[in-house]
């Protein structure tokens, strides 16, 4: 029977229910509710297709913002760019990316201005490095020294298949910082004082509240409030580590 169907007395999502795909692609939504219905299961060329699927509309919704980039550095969609404005526009859009919705996408002096504190900040070479390398790594050509409209979308593409590993990094930065703030008896907890006193980094600041803390799931709490601490792993997959380009997923 392939992948049994959930059981009733659980409650999980059906694959059929995903929002993106109800939303982007009702005739596959559909075929996948009525696989469930049938009581038969998925075959696991069901699943990979599913999957598949669902990585190229995620992929595809994401990529719409890059009309909204090349608006806000003054190049119309439909015309080729050179490597330095294709530069520009992934840069673009990966800070707009990585800041997570809602952005304000009309405002052109604003992200101008964002554009210049980001390049004034430590982790600003590691962006730049991170496209140049998808394009360097791309074998898409640009035709009489442009790149057309078609072939930016690829790179981007390829740029967004990218991201999650590159962002990776922050994550890595973030757990190194913390398991650094413990007590060596700790075992993967950080004191709260000492989590809050904690300076700001470029791509992370622990600024979340106790409350909020606690409301989450990440805070070991004690006798006094002196004794609440954080444990790390509940905390690095916290929804305020976590950012939101999109209505339908999320970063993390």
């Amino acid at each position: 029977k392939g992948l049994e169907p959930p059981s009733p007395t659980r409650n999980t999502m059906r694959v059929s229910n995903v929002s993106i795909i109800v939303a982007q692609a009702p005739a596959l939504a559909a075929a996948l509710e009525d696989l469930y219905q049938s009581d038969r299961g998925l075959a696991l060329s069901d699943v990979v297709g599913a999957i598949a699927a669902l990585e190229d509309l995620i992929i595809e919704e994401s990529a719409r913002l890059l009309n909204d980039c090349y608006f806000l550095n003054g190049i119309t969609p439909d015309e080729p760019v050179t490597e330095s404005m294709l530069h520009e526009l992934l840069r673009s859009y990966l800070l707009i990316f990585r800041w997570g919705a809602p952005a304000n996408l009309t405002d052109v002096k604003g992200h101008k201005a964002m554009k210049m504190n980001a390049a004034n900040a430590s982790d600003w070479g590691a962006l730049v490095q991170f496209e140049r390398d998808t394009i360097q790594a791309s074998l898409l050509e640009p035709e009489d020294g442009l790149y057309s409209p078609m072939i930016v979308g690829e790179i981007l593409r390829e740029m967004l298949q990218k991201y999650g590993k590159w962002q990776n990094r922050e994550c890595i930065d973030m757990k190194r910082t913390l398991v650094g703030l413990t007590d060596p008896q700790a075992s993967g907890l950080v004191p709260w004082e000492r989590f809050h006193a904690e300076p700001d980094h470029d791509t992370f600041q622990f600024t979340e509240s106790l409350d909020y803390l606690r409301q989450i799931g990440v805070l070991e709490e004690g006798e006094g409030s002196n004794r609440s601490q954080v444990r790390i792993a509940n905390y690095l997959l916290g929804p305020s580590n976590c950012i939101a380009p999109s209505t339908y997923y999320t970063v993390c």
